[in-house]
């Protein structure tokens, strides 16, 4: 078994306590969509990529299928904000005709 140096460690550890940062956003941009509060959604995607693409930087012990995965989460979220923020401009969507479209 390989060991490992404090340095990395503490390197892990602090990617750990971010992706607990990523996911409770997540759990909280998924709250602003059943409530359908659109503009303050948006508003999330950009600090949600940041963190990830925070994390992919500040780490290089990570794996490349770890950083692979989380270029597809960044892109992912991009293509979200995209997909929401052209509908909510088409649309202009209030509150009573989301929460018809949910």
């Amino acid at each position: 078994m390989r060991q490992m140096g404090p340095a990395r460690l503490s390197g892990e550890k602090t990617a750990s306590m971010t992706l607990t940062r990523v996911n409770e956003r997540i759990d909280g941009l998924k709250e602003l969509h059943r409530n359908n509060e659109w503009k303050r959604a948006l508003d999330r995607y950009q600090e949600l990529r940041r963190m990830l693409i925070d994390i992919r930087v500040r780490h290089p012990h990570l794996s490349d299928q770890q950083r692979t995965t989380i270029q597809g989460l960044v892109s992912r979220l991009r293509d979200m904000e995209t997909e929401v923020d052209s509908y909510v401009m088409q649309f202009r969507l209030t509150p009573a005709r989301c929460s018809t479209l949910v």
